[in-house]
């Protein structure tokens, strides 16, 4: 029903929007969807976190990036290896260049296409999985949807869900075909 969609929509708007309650509940339907049509035009940050296993995108993926792109938001994605590495070379070869690419160290492992978002100083002194932790901490804090590009196994991709969810924010899935 379009009542429950938009009042949902209307609930997550973060600068709140007061309705007067004397007025018909078409009058109120009528403004919620202005200022659902006004949210959905805000530029967004999406996190794009995936599966080191998955070194070529599906259909399914190019999809969720076009529309990503096409909305003009700003892309938030790792500097690893594997669903990392395909998502910046895929926004490359389409000349996106509204992207961040976080990374836990002073330099990206992966860096082709837009700017750098270091978490160096936060990270300073972890190893392995802890160092990594920051970055995607960071990139979940920073966004405000995110979706995983998953392989069915992938440890990380499913922390960063946890993580992304616990802060009241969207995950969204995108399955490795096959799997």
């Amino acid at each position: 029903m379009v009542v429950k969609q938009t009042t949902k929509k209307f609930h997550q708007i973060k600068n709140f929007y007061c309705v007067s309650m004397c007025r018909s509940e078409d009058v109120i339907l009528e403004e919620m969807q202005k200022v659902v049509f006004m949210t959905d035009s805000i530029k967004k940050k999406v996190f794009i976190s995936g599966s080191k296993s998955i070194s070529k995108l599906t259909e399914k993926m190019f999809a969720v990036l076009d529309k990503i792109m096409q909305n003009g938001d700003t892309i938030l994605v790792g500097d690893c290896y594997g669903a990392d590495l395909a998502v910046q070379k895929y926004l490359l070869k389409n000349g996106y260049t509204d992207v961040v690419v976080y990374c836990s160290g002073e330099q990206p492992r992966n860096h082709v296409v837009g700017t750098v978002h270091s978490c160096a100083k936060e990270s300073a002194g972890l190893k392995g999985r802890a160092f990594q932790y920051v970055k995607d901490a960071a990139m979940c804090d920073d966004c405000d949807e995110a979706y995983g590009f998953w392989d069915g196994n992938s440890l990380g991709t499913l922390e960063n869900a946890k993580r992304v969810l616990l802060r009241d924010k969207e995950f969204h899935y995108v399955y490795l075909e096959g799997v």
